[in-house]
């Protein structure tokens, strides 16, 4: 997917569930209103961009779900579980 197609996508799926995309969702014009955490590499570029950049671990805005980096992807992935409603068997 080119990168036009991949920012096309995004404005018109509003369900986002990423990591370390923060960039391409700002680009995609994507984050307007909605709080986030990122790399602490982009931090500053989040919060120009985004109305309430969070210094933590993992953030969850509605369908939205950020993690700061690998550190965190076990507390990402358990957002990322609860978010798609799959429960332990």
């Amino acid at each position: 997917m080119s990168d036009s197609g991949a920012m096309s996508a995004l404005r018109r799926n509003r369900d986002f569930v990423l990591l370390q995309a923060g960039q391409l969702l700002s680009s995609a014009g994507a984050l307007d209103g909605k709080s986030l955490t990122c790399d602490p590499g982009i931090r500053d570029d989040m919060r120009v961009v985004a109305a309430a950049y969070r210094d933590e671990a993992v953030v969850v805005d509605g369908p939205l779900i950020t993690a700061r980096g690998n550190d965190e992807l076990p507390e990402f992935c358990q957002q990322l579980v609860a978010a798609l409603g799959i429960g332990a068997r």
